[in-house]
Parts: C-alpha cells; structure tokens; sequence
C-alpha cells in the first residue's frame, strides 16, 4: 500500500474505521434528513432556533455526564451504557412516535450523534498512536466525504 502510505499491518484498522466513520456521517445525514422533515411536518419552522438551544443545552448535560462516567468507568462501558441507552431512546421512538414526542427525537437525535463522533475519535486515538494518525486519518476521514 505504497501508494496510499499505510503498512500492512495497519489495513485491516485502517478498513473498520473507514466503514465506521462512513456509516456514521451517512447516518447522520440520513437521520438529519428525517427527523428535520418529521418536525417540519408538525411545527412551524420558527420553532427549529429553540430546538437548537434545547439541542445544546442537553448536549452540555450529556457530554458532563459522560465525561463523569469515563472517569469512573472504561471507556468500552462507557460506550456500551450510552449506546444502550440511545437504542432504548430509538425503540421508544419508533414504535410511537407522536406530536409531542418529535421535539424529543429531535434532540436526542442530535446529542447520539455528537456522542457517536465523539466516540469514534477516542476509539482512532487509541488504535493509532500519533505518527500513525498523521497518514492515516487522512484516508479515515474520507469514508465521511463518501457518504
């Protein structure tokens, strides 16, 4: 892989994250796309500023919480209680997702995505160290520009 400048025994890292990092920002586009629609198709669109602040202010609450509960835990823990947490959240909304319950989906949707960013960088900083990340994250980085 002379060309692209990873050995060989970083491919196969190098591969997953790609595909992680892709399906993440494809969600995350995928899932904008919908839950923008979904409200806009129940509320005026002067009501997206404060969904913005909602957005931040428990965005803030969830990244202290987290922030807590790494110091406490590991991070695989960490990250498996806020994935659970987050399905749950999901399930809830699909099975009945309601006018008043839109707002909701809407922040939350938008917090499990900071939250999913965020946990992609911590698992990439801990595969590769830092004169590996200078080559590589270039090309991790693309799988979001493909999606």
């Amino acid at each position: 892989m002379k060309l692209i400048n990873i050995k060989k025994e970083e491919i196969f890292p190098a591969v997953i994250l790609f595909i992680s990092f892709f399906s993440i920002i494809f969600s995350s586009i995928a899932g904008s796309t919908l839950k923008e629609s979904i409200f806009l198709t129940h509320y005026n669109k002067s009501a997206l500023p404060l969904m913005y602040v909602f957005t931040a202010l428990f965005m803030t609450f969830f990244v202290i919480f987290y922030r807590k509960l790494s110091i406490l835990k590991d991070q695989i823990s960490v990250m498996l209680i806020f994935n659970s947490i987050f399905f749950i959240f999901f399930i809830f909304f699909t099975f009945d997702l309601t006018t008043y319950k839109i707002p909701i989906f809407y922040v939350i949707f938008e917090i499990f995505m900071g939250i999913s960013v965020m946990q992609f960088w911590v698992i990439a900083g801990e595969v590769f160290n830092s004169r590996q990340a200078k080559r590589i994250f270039t090309i991790i980085i693309s799988g979001g520009s493909v999606a």
